[in-house]
Formats: structure tokens, C-alpha cells, sequence
């Protein structure tokens, strides 16, 4: 989850979803979108690379 580093220096969650599937799904969906990042920046890097 996104989060914020208080005034002690500890890092808390700025969102807290409803319950642990829906904390669970949006992390999921963060976490594939991410993956689908980096395969397309390494297609990219290799197509550069090629010309």
C-alpha cells in the first residue's frame, strides 16, 4: 500500500482497504501491472538494442 513516513521515521499505509482479500486484490493488481512493466521495457531495451 502506498505510505508515508510519520514523525518517528516508521512508514504507515495511507489507505486501508475494507478487508484482507480486497487489500489482497488491489495488491495483486498493482503487482501485475508491474510485471507487465518490466516485460515490456526489456522488449524494449532489446528492440534498441537490435538497431
Amino acid at each position: 500500500m502506498p505510505s508515508r513516513k510519520d514523525e518517528t521515521g516508521i512508514y504507515r499505509d495511507i489507505i486501508h482497504p475494507i478487508d484482507p482479500k480486497t487489500r489482497d486484490e488491489v495488491e495483486n493488481a498493482i503487482i501485475s501491472a508491474y510485471e507487465r512493466y518490466v516485460e515490456i521495457e526489456k522488449i524494449m531495451n532489446a528492440e534498441e538494442d537490435e538497431a
